[in-house]
Formats: structure tokens, C-alpha cells, sequence
């Protein structure tokens, strides 16, 4: 596409080609927001993840973007901007990296002290078996 491109900042591990494209394809994705919606919490497991950053000239806000991609252990794929879930979600990521034990986190809603709503966030937490 012209005037769009999506680059593969990170990645939970080493994708293959075929997955790099699916990666950077948002087409199919849930917005986090979405699917936490006014449920309040959201259980989501994390297969793979990725940092993407994003050009798009036909954007009507900002040209420059970050996006987080988790597939989830179901095979949904997920998308989400917000820098308070990414800063959260990649703090758990950092930690667990190493870890043997699977991982999972809540998504869940929080009142916002800067402006009238919420953002979205995530702790981690116990693996429900599937």
C-alpha cells in the first residue's frame, strides 16, 4: 500500500516470514478496547506478541504510530495502542521472558486522573486451563 508501512520493532520470538505478514496485518485483529468493553476485565493468554511501528500517510492524526500485536493462545489476534496497557503488558513480558511457567493477564479498565474516562491496562495472572 502506498504511504503505509509497518515495521516489526520486537517480537516475542523469532518469526518466520509468514508470520512477520501476519503480524503487521491488523485487518483481523480485536481492538483490546473492544473486547474488554464495559465488561471491566478480559482474560487474555499470550501465544506471541509484537511491537510494530506504524507509517501511514493517509492518517488524519498522527503519521507515526506504535501498535501491540498478541496472538493469543486461542489464535485471536489482538491490537491495542494504548501506551498504559504497552507499558504494562511489556513490563510482564520482560519479567516472565525467561520463565518456563505459562503466563496469562487480565485486561481491565481503569478510571482516568488526567481526563473524563478510562484507559485500559493488564496484571498478570494465574493460567486458567483451557
Amino acid at each position: 500500500m502506498e504511504g503505509y508501512k509497518a515495521t516489526i520493532i520486537k517480537a516475542s520470538k523469532e518469526l518466520s516470514a509468514i508470520e512477520k505478514i501476519k503480524m503487521k496485518d491488523m485487518q483481523d485483529a480485536i481492538q483490546l478496547d473492544d473486547a474488554v468493553g464495559d465488561t471491566d476485565r478480559f482474560y487474555l493468554k499470550p501465544e506471541v506478541f509484537a511491537h510494530v511501528q506504524i507509517h501511514n500517510e493517509r492518517s488524519k492524526n498522527e503519521k507515526d504510530y506504535e501498535k501491540l500485536i498478541i496472538i493469543a493462545a486461542d489464535g485471536q489476534k489482538y491490537v491495542t495502542g494504548s501506551q498504559s496497557f504497552f507499558n504494562s503488558f511489556m513490563d510482564i513480558a520482560e519479567d516472565m521472558e525467561d520463565e518456563e511457567t505459562p503466563w496469562a493477564v487480565t485486561v481491565f479498565r481503569r478510571p482516568s486522573k488526567n481526563y473524563s474516562g478510562t484507559y485500559i491496562t493488564c496484571s498478570i495472572t494465574d493460567v486458567i486451563s483451557d
